[in-house]
């Protein structure tokens, strides 16, 4: 068993967060094939199998018997983790579009695909005026990244759709140089 799964199967959920954020691969296997996920769902570890399948862990993965996280579950008798497996994977179903608030004068559309295996995120920087575009694949993580688009080439409906999402998330910044580029000063009281 590797070292990732046994942390998995044991319930380490701090050795497993650790060995995760310093690169593991989530989806390693075993030598039965078994993944984090199949051997946390089948020892009945819920805060574990929550934890994995936060970090995009694959629902349907098969061991070599051809058992799935919810199979081993399920032969167990591990309700609350059939019914969290059987939650996830209706949810996963399910495309997902949000706006996240990424700093002060960016906000980014992420929109998730999962029949597609895709995440395809907009970030839009208010400071630079530029769209950035990111596609990720959801299985490997790998990503491929747009060269950034001006906004000057961009729908203007599409950037003020941004500006009210950037506005409404408690970003502010100056409309007009957002829209058109163009800075207003304000002239200090008593200068002229």
């Amino acid at each position: 068993m590797t070292e990732l799964v046994s942390a998995a199967a044991n319930g380490n959920l701090i050795l497993l967060k650790s060995l995760l954020d310093q690169g593991g691969n989530i989806e390693e296997r075993d030598n039965s094939g078994d993944t984090p996920l199949n051997e946390a769902a089948r020892r009945g570890h819920l805060e574990v199998v929550h934890f994995l399948i936060g970090r995009g862990a694959d629902l349907s993965t098969q061991n070599k018997s051809g058992s799935t996280p919810l199979m081993a579950a399920a032969r167990n008798g591990y309700k609350e983790v059939i019914q969290l497996l059987q939650e996830a994977a209706e949810k996963a179903k399910q495309p997902r579009k949000e706006w996240v608030l990424m700093a002060e004068d960016a906000v980014a559309y992420v929109r998730t695909y999962p029949k597609m295996l895709r995440k395809i995120t907009e970030i839009f920087n208010f400071e630079s005026r530029e769209r950035l575009m990111i596609s990720e694949n959801m299985r490997t993580r790998a990503e491929s990244i747009a060269s950034p688009t001006g906004f000057d080439d961009l729908p203007q409906a599409r950037i003020e759709q941004a500006l009210a999402q950037f506005t409404q998330l408690g970003g502010v910044v100056d409309k007009d140089f957002v829209l058109r580029g163009t800075i207003h000063l304000k002239k200090k009281p008593g200068l002229d």
